[in-house]
């Protein structure tokens, strides 16, 4: 059995399908990406295909639909041999997360503002749900989408420097919203549980924390979380497995884990670069680790290992920080009174 395995290939996107693992590659030299499939082992099985551009933040498969994200366009395929543009947004913007719904397919874009909700439509031309700047004027763009299928709901958040931070949508045809959170803490990840929803921190406000949102009462509580000595601890994503809470962060660009979402523990970091280039894939016994230099497989034995080292992330003491989220708040209450003036 596999404990932990290491193999030296860029990888950017990670996703585990039946008994292998697809793995698209970066090679930078030549502005293109690899789609490989490797087994268990870790050994590649197969060249899949070959995409024309330099980023891959993406890798899905809904129904009998797999979708890939390069750069700003996205591709879908039946049988991972012929793959046909789906969609495309503005250059220099990406399809970030996609989620299978009772609606179809919602993709969610980032980048330059505005940035949309699409409803993936096989391969017809998909159609625009919701735009960033409809939920919040203020915000920049999206930061993820989540669905609900207990509620049926679709879970979204957004930012940047706006007060609306996390909405629902209920409905899409035609499209019915609303807002869930509006306030000092802007979040990005977004983890569905039974009984209540988990927004990771993306705050420049806070060190860090989560955002616990119970549906059934609407009503929100948060835990403010510090890394060590780091100035932030911001989540890129969150997964819960067996029991487990798996995040990802993006300044450490460490992946952490936890069994109460208050002590976190160290699992591993990733290379110099860019956070949002760790990307994470998980089944019921194993974690896939993209890194952007490497990929890491660890069994859940090997995960486990974590706690018996000190946790690195921790509950603090967040007066200070609180007291700047209400002046957030208030300068941007005061903000829209005076314009409207």
């Amino acid at each position: 059995m596999i404990i932990m395995q290491v193999i030296d290939i860029k990888a950017q996107s990670v996703f585990f399908q039946d008994d292998y693992i697809l793995l698209l590659e970066r090679n930078p030299q030549k502005s293109f990406l690899v789609l490989y499939r490797l087994n268990k082992n870790l050994e590649i099985s197969e060249k899949v295909k070959l995409f024309e551009g330099l980023n891959g933040s993406l890798l899905a498969h809904f129904s009998d639909t797999f979708y890939i994200s390069v750069d700003n366009k996205v591709y879908g395929s039946k049988d991972l041999v012929d793959w046909k543009e789906i969609l495309k947004v503005k250059s220099g913007n990406r399809i970030w997360h996609i989620c299978q719904t009772n609606f179809g397919v919602l993709a969610q874009e980032y980048g330059e503002t505005p940035t949309y909700i699409y409803l993936l439509q096989d391969f017809h031309a998909p159609s625009l749900i919701l735009s960033n700047t409809k939920v919040d004027q203020g915000s920049t763009h999206f930061h993820s989408i989540a669905y609900d299928p207990d509620r049926g709901v679709v879970y979204g958040t957004l930012g940047d420097r706006n007060l609306v931070r996390a909405f629902e949508i209920n409905k899409i045809n035609p499209v019915n919203w609303k807002k869930i959170y509006s306030g000092p803490w802007q979040f990005a990840p977004i983890s569905i549980s039974p009984n209540y929803i988990v927004f990771g921190f993306d705050s420049a406000i806070a060190k860090g924390g989560i955002g616990i949102y119970h549906p059934n009462d609407d009503k929100w509580n948060f835990l403010f979380l510090k890394y060590d000595n780091a100035r932030l601890a911001q989540f890129l994503d969150i997964k819960q497995v067996n029991g487990l809470w798996i995040g990802v962060l993006a300044y450490m660009r460490a992946v952490v884990i936890s069994k109460d979402l208050i002590h976190w523990y160290l699992v591993c970091v990733g290379e110099n670069g860019s956070g949002q280039d760790i990307q994470i894939d998980t089944n019921q016994s194993h974690i896939a680790i993209a890194t952007g230099k490497s990929l890491v497989l660890k069994d859940e034995n090997d995960i486990k290992k974590a706690f018996e080292k000190k946790p690195i992330i921790e509950p603090y003491m967040a007066l200070m920080d609180v007291t700047r989220g209400v002046g957030f708040v208030l300068r941007r209450y005061l903000g829209k009174i005076f314009t409207k003036v």
